[in-house]
């Protein structure tokens, strides 16, 4: 089932969703070179080209999964963003398991599994 983005409480002008794209994080991080504000969404209901770690791409099916990425504007030292990251992963992790009920495992750098399957990446 498509997102309907106008049933949110978010300010419709930082999101940016596609029916598809290739990739959330490349148009997140273009949108970011081009200073779009802390909290600015980017969400299809299909990517083509999916990042991961190590340039791993994927394709992600139409309506069988959330496919978003976010733009964070921390102000902390770069030798500081991986604790940031590893706080990310953790707090993700923990609010799917105080929601869902399910546990996650944590890989470093930047992915939350459940049995075994891979569902984020900060």
């Amino acid at each position: 089932m498509p997102i309907d983005i106008s049933k949110t409480c978010l300010d419709p002008s930082l999101i940016h969703w596609f029916e598809q794209i290739d990739s959330t994080m490349h148009e997140a991080a273009r949108l970011a070179l081009l200073g779009a504000p802390t909290g600015t969404i980017v969400g299809a209901d299909l990517q083509t080209a999916g990042q991961g770690r190590q340039g791993h791409s994927w394709h992600s099916e139409k309506e069988a999964g959330l496919y978003v990425s976010f733009i964070l504007r921390v102000p902390v030292a770069v030798a500081d963003v991986p604790i940031v990251t590893l706080a990310l992963g953790l707090a993700a992790a923990e609010a799917i398991t105080k929601t869902a009920g399910v546990a996650c495992d944590l890989r470093w750098p930047n992915d939350i599994l459940i049995d075994g399957k891979k569902v984020c990446g900060i």
